[in-house]
């Protein structure tokens, strides 16, 4: 769970931008508060009534408190000074800051909870060194669990973190005659806990961006647009920054939709395990004491080198070497499920992996214990050693998948924000496949999976881009226009897939692969059969809007705005009514259900 106060939060990924909206916020509420409202210092107490106010709701706990009003501390209170100094300095300092509320579960000895007070209040209580902390007595018998609140500065959590809460201050002294809602941004941060075992954190940042930074951005920017629009077409200093500001906003658009396709690979990344091959405590011994050393059998002490249980024992690690390297090289995924980010990212990731293994197998650790092991005749631990792991090959293997998955320019199509960005991702895709396809061993099958999962990223880029022109709302030039871009990219996907599928037939018969169909099912198919419907609907509205002013204009006489012989209706009038219905539907929904 996460909650954002947006009512004054301001971007910093591009210092155009920043500094036109800070600027104007200066001007227009800083400036009034200055001339209009007297400055007066917010107190350590009204400013820690706000956060158990918001702790309260945003952490779901009625009775929460950093600080309980019903005793109030004196200066004797060994916690008092440490919290009122943070409050303080919080409210008064004339830079940006952050202060962090967490909550953490922890749970005390009967004796101790005798010792604070039997009671289900709050209690002031010092531990561990933290600034201030709260603490909610269980109110049964069967919770043993205990809450404490505490201020921090720096944000750090841990497996008993059960909640967090970010109060972000502008660059300005709290004033304690202004709302401190309007003056403080209020982040519930996610949480991961025991409770929710499945939950990411990349997940709650990407939904975080995408459905409330990304929008507010996209909200900011078109009021900037619409002020710039309406404003004095001379160009002074400070029409000036305005449009250096306006122009730095696609990039910032671009920032923020690469930020979420970089937390949406973190989502989809299928997580292979970093191997760490244990060696036996004398083997490691004996490297620690001579570091600078070749790992030679004379490190290891006589005795053990013909000691039966000892060398059972290093052969019973290189066996569980053995299954757990099997374990990472016969990894696989189902090429039909997923998205091709996750198919690309497996195989990076899988090479990765491999070469941090293949680097321990070339340390000392390993080429002492096999040394030790040859030394005994051990050889049926030793011989086949490198393949019984299947490293090399799955080594070699992925080394030549990945000539096709390195540098592959998915993310152009996926962070694309205009149709020319997906025309142009679409030919670059397409003419890095066609080229790598030829000199990859990587399976047809797989390929025609993968242009699949690139259908999907191709649907959804063009379900945003379309979904923010806002399609039924668009005039009809500007929407005959836009459909033609449209056109264009399908048109593209279809030249190139007609080159894709020659390509994947002629490796199919060079390699000798079984025959299959090369055909893929293109995911993007709905949404161009909806845009093909909305046009053919827009040309019968829009030739019935022409027909009805012709005739209209020509053959009627008019009273006021509305034609004579109509009974006081104006057809085109009800046309558009009509119409504006329409406005409020999502044309482009392609799910489950109606139209």
């Amino acid at each position: 769970m996460f909650f954002l106060n947006l009512a004054s939060i301001s971007f910093d990924l591009t210092s155009p931008f920043r500094q036109n909206m800070t600027s104007q916020t200066s001007e227009i509420d800083v400036d009034s508060y200055e001339h209009d409202t007297p400055i007066e210092p917010v107190g350590p107490l009204k400013l820690i009534g706000f956060i158990n106010d918001v702790l309260q709701t945003l952490l779901e706990d009625p009775t929460g408190s950093i600080f309980d009003p019903a005793e109030p501390a004196s200066e004797s209170d060994s916690l008092t000074p440490s919290t009122f100094k943070i409050c303080s300095n919080f409210a008064i300092d004339h830079a940006p800051m952050v202060l962090f509320v967490l909550k953490e579960r922890t749970s005390f000895d009967n004796e101790d909870s005798n010792d604070l007070g039997m009671y289900n209040s709050f209690h002031l209580y010092y531990k561990k060194g933290l600034p201030c902390t709260n603490i909610l007595y269980p109110e049964s018998d069967h919770d043993d669990n205990t809450y404490t609140y505490r201020l921090d500065t720096k944000l750090s959590l841990t497996q008993s973190t059960v909640g967090s809460i970010a109060l972000i201050k502008g660059p300005s002294p709290l004033n304690a005659n202004i709302p401190l809602h309007s003056q403080l941004q209020t982040v519930a941060l996610p949480t991961l806990n025991s409770s929710t075992p499945n939950s990411s954190p990349y997940e709650a940042l990407h939904s975080m961006i995408h459905f409330a930074l990304g929008p507010y951005f996209e909200a900011s920017s078109q009021i900037s647009a619409v002020a710039q629009e309406t404003a004095n077409a001379t160009l002074t200093s400070k029409s000036y920054q305005d449009k250096e500001s306006l122009g730095a906003i696609p990039t910032t658009r671009r920032k923020i939709a690469e930020l979420e396709l970089s937390l949406l690979h973190l989502q989809q990344n299928i997580e292979i395990p970093e191997l760490t091959l244990n060696l036996h405590p004398i083997i490691d011994k004996a490297l620690e004491s001579n570091v600078n050393s070749e790992p030679s059998i004379d490190l290891i002490p006589a005795e053990y080198l013909s000691d039966t249980d000892f060398l059972n024992s290093l052969q019973s690690i290189v066996n569980g070497w053995i299954k757990s390297i099997q374990g990472i090289t016969r990894m696989s995924r189902d090429p039909d499920s997923g998205t091709a980010a996750q198919e690309i990212n497996f195989w990076l990731s899988m090479e990765t992996a491999l070469k941090h293994i293949e680097n321990q197998l070339q340390g000392p650790g390993v080429t002492l214990t096999l040394n030790v092991l040859r030394n005994a005749k051990r050889f049926h631990a030793t011989v086949s050693f490198l393949s019984d792991t299947g490293i090399k090959e799955a080594s070699e293997k992925i080394a030549k998948y990945n000539q096709l998955m390195r540098d592959f320019p998915l993310d152009e199509l996926i962070s694309a924000t205009t149709l020319n960005g997906v025309q142009k991702a679409l030919l670059l895709i397409f003419g890095h496949i066609n080229k790598k396809l030829r000199i990859t061993p990587y399976p047809v099958r797989r390929a025609l999976s993968l242009v699949e999962g690139i259908s999907d990223d191709l649907n959804n880029s063009l379900q945003s881009i379309l979904g923010g022109l806002r399609l039924v709302h668009l005039d009809y030039t500007a929407f005959n226009q836009t459909v033609q871009l449209v056109h264009e990219i399908f048109h593209t996907w279809d030249e190139q897939m007609k080159e894709f599928t020659n390509i994947a037939r002629e490796m199919t018969r060079k390699r000798s692969e079984k025959f299959i169909p090369i055909r893929i099912n293109a995911r993007h198919l709905k949404t161009k059969e909806r845009l093909d419907y909305i046009t053919s609907f827009r040309i019968r509205h829009q030739e019935l809007r022409d027909t009805l002013a012709k005739v209209l204009g020509s053959g009627h006489q008019v009273e006021g705005s509305i034609p004579v012989g109509f009974d006081g209706i104006n057809p085109l009038e009800e046309i558009s009514s009509a119409y504006d219905i329409l406005k409020q539907v999502n044309v482009l929904d392609i799910s489950e259900g109606e139209f």
